[in-house]
């Protein structure tokens, strides 16, 4: 007997990207956007931010995102001094997306990885003016498959948003989480944000089950679930994240880096940052420079 396939559906598809870039500016920024014909996420990582355009303004807290659907101007811009926010300009087919269009959602810790997964690919694989909207470019040195992963990892994104917006309106008394993944996702966010506070320390998974009461395998599953990795290598993606920013700075050596980060030496930092980033410091360092040299 032949073997029966299935052509799996596509409920949401990414087909195209304008643009994806994180921003970290000061209380007097603002950022326009003007393609008519693009889908728009703003996703606010520290601080809350201020979305207006024509008669409307939305207030966006820090963890949430806001989807604008194709159509109009509107600007950005922090509500109490400085901020940093992500933004990815995307087209699709997908008519499921104008379920969530306009709408402001509270991330998930796993939707927040996502999402991150999805911005560091499309770092890997493109070049974007620093500021504004202009055309990205394909790097000469970009990853087998980084932009494929660009698209896997925000439809993954939406769809889970998709879910959580479908729920709501099939079954409200049970769109809530039960009460153990409740306590789970407050225990997790409570960690997240004890890592983020103690991310230039250098702090062992131990450090973490004394502090929380948890034990290690515990732990551990509470980060793979939820997360898709474990609490440490998720520390140390944290880590990374912190020592873009110092590179972008333009303040500090890459020795001086590794050394506010708690790193043993600059060549255990250096291996570290080429296994999560897909490029050594210096490799990301001269796409930063590329980068300024074209604006």
């Amino acid at each position: 007997m032949e073997q029966r396939k299935i052509v799996l559906k596509r409920e949401i598809v990414i087909s195209d990207l304008g643009f994806a870039r994180h921003f970290a500016r000061p209380a007097n920024f603002s950022f326009e956007n003007k393609l008519r014909t693009f889908w728009e996420l703003i996703f606010a990582e520290k601080g809350d931010l201020l979305i207006t355009g024509g008669n409307r303004e939305e207030s966006l807290r820090q963890g949430c995102v806001f989807l604008h659907k194709p159509a109009g101007a509107h600007e950005i811009s922090p509500c109490d001094g400085a901020a940093s926010f992500a933004v990815i300009v995307f087209s699709s087919p997908s008519e499921a997306l104008f379920d969530l269009a306009d709408g402001k959602f509270l991330c998930s810790v796993r939707e927040k990885a996502d999402l991150a997964a999805a911005l560091e690919e499309a770092d890997k694989a493109f070049f974007c003016a620093k500021d504004g909207l202009r055309e990205m470019r394909r790097r000469g040195d970009a990853l087998f498959g980084s932009e494929q992963m660009v698209s896997n990892r925000l439809e993954a994104f939406l769809i889970s948003l998709s879910r959580r917006t479908r729920l709501c309106r099939l079954d409200p008394a049970g769109a809530s989480a039960t009460v153990r993944r409740k306590k789970d996702e407050v225990r997790l966010h409570q960690i997240c944000e004890f890592l983020a506070s103690n991310v230039e320390k250098e702090l062992s998974s131990a450090d973490v089950q004394k502090k929380f009461f948890i034990s290690e395998s515990s732990l551990q599953k509470l980060f793979r679930h939820r997360v898709g990795c474990g609490a440490m290598q998720y520390f140390q993606r944290m880590k990374i994240d912190r020592a873009k920013e110092m590179i972008r700075e333009k303040k500090y050596s890459f020795s001086e880096i590794a050394e506010a980060l708690s790193y043993s030496s600059i060549h255990y930092f250096s291996r570290r940052f080429k296994e999560i980033a897909g490029m050594t410091p210096s490799q990301y360092a001269a796409g930063v420079q590329a980068e300024q040299n074209e604006n």
